[in-house]
């Protein structure tokens, strides 16, 4: 089993060289967030420095300094600078920060997907989640490294959770909150989402004492992450006042709602280096991906056929159906009919951008 585990995973790393060909050529790729190298560089002066955690880095802020990892995702920076201990140049390093969550998504999609599919259903699962378009938006267009270390997080949160493995949901859970804010805010819903169906196949088995067990799991999993994480969510939340993000959220860009994503820009779009506007002429592409919505369109076709007509399933997958209302909620909350719910919670402001709701549609679409 171990052999065939191993085998399967060197398949996905195989097959995810292209996805990363581009970033380990020589020389780098200009993008949107393109301080990159920068930010691994300060981490590491802080680190060698003393500095643990670290939250204040000495050169940036015009060479005054400046608390950046009070408040912005610190995870992948340790990672690269981590590196540069080693003796790697801090190109190399970074290089290493980008390379590295691509291939972690592919395995971490496979080991989610083998809860209730094949060996090769999760593997291809793992391949479509690697190049979902949005996927590589955020590595070559946006640079947003913050947000794809949690695309490759989240299949290893919903894993941990499932299977009641209380560290492993605490690191995880710990590791999404520390790779990307925003990316574990909006999760919430859909973790609840995932706690409700494993009740509903706890019901379905017949095996109702094991509903205290999954609370306490849920509990202990999500109180040990967030005190590992403490270090930098309750700065963020408790000194936002000595910052101006609040004016640049509220004041400076436009409410979420302008950005939403049109029904023709998730299907096709022209591939752009552009940033995000109001209306259907943004300058970056927004598909979920083509492969991905008529391979879901064909396994919803499939699985209802089977449980409906065929009768060959005894009573519905409860990972299917969450995955479906998944990718259904995903889409939705990118798309005009939205706009209600963005503009009457003020505190989804912070998103910002409707179509940051990619990352779950990818990875929904990918099951």
């Amino acid at each position: 089993m171990a052999k065939r585990f191993i085998l399967f995973i060197f398949f996905i790393l195989l097959l995810s060289i292209p996805a990363v060909w581009p970033i380990v050529a020589p020389g780098f790729f200009p993008v949107h967030d393109d301080a990159q190298i920068a930010r691994v560089q300060q981490m590491y002066v802080a680190l060698r420095g003393g500095q643990f955690p670290v939250r204040w880095v000495p050169d940036l802020g015009y060479g005054y300094g400046y608390p950046i990892f009070n408040f912005y995702n610190p995870l992948p920076y340790y990672f690269g600078a981590g590196f540069m201990f080693t003796g790697f140049n801090v190109l190399t390093a970074t290089k290493l920060m980008y390379v590295f969550p691509v291939f972690l998504s592919g395995i971490t999609m496979f080991i989610f997907s083998k809860i209730f599919l094949s060996d090769i259903a999760s593997l291809l699962a793992g391949i479509i989640y690697v190049y979902a378009p949005y996927h590589a938006v955020q590595i070559y267009v946006r640079g947003a490294v913050g947000e794809y270390w949690a695309y490759a997080v989240l299949p290893l949160v919903f894993y941990a959770l499932w299977k009641k493995k209380i560290i492993l949901g605490a690191l995880s859970l710990a590791a999404l909150i520390l790779s990307h804010n925003l990316t574990s805010f909006m999760s919430i819903p859909f973790i609840l989402l995932f706690f409700f169906f494993q009740i509903i196949e706890i019901f379905t088995s017949k095996k109702t004492g094991n509903i205290k067990s999954s609370i306490i799991h849920y509990s202990l999993s999500i109180i040990l992450a967030l005190g590992l994480s403490s270090f930098f969510w309750l700065p963020s939340i408790f000194e936002s006042g000595k910052t101006g993000v609040d004016q640049m959220v509220f004041e400076k860009f436009d409410p979420p709602s302008k950005h939403v994503a049109y029904p023709l820009q998730l299907w096709s779009g022209v591939w752009g280096y552009g940033g995000s506007s109001s209306g259907i002429d943004d300058g970056l592409s927004f598909q979920v991906g083509k492969i991905h919505l008529i391979g879901s369109f064909i396994a919803m076709v499939i699985w209802l056929y089977g449980y409906m007509v065929k009768k060959t399933l005894s009573h519905p997958n409860n990972l299917t159906i969450f995955a479906i209302i998944g990718l259904f909620f995903s889409l939705f909350m990118m798309l005009p009919p939205s706009r209600p719910i963005w503009d009457s919670f003020p505190v989804l402001a912070y998103i910002q951008f409707p179509w940051r709701f990619l990352t779950f549609a990818s990875l929904f679409s990918s099951l």
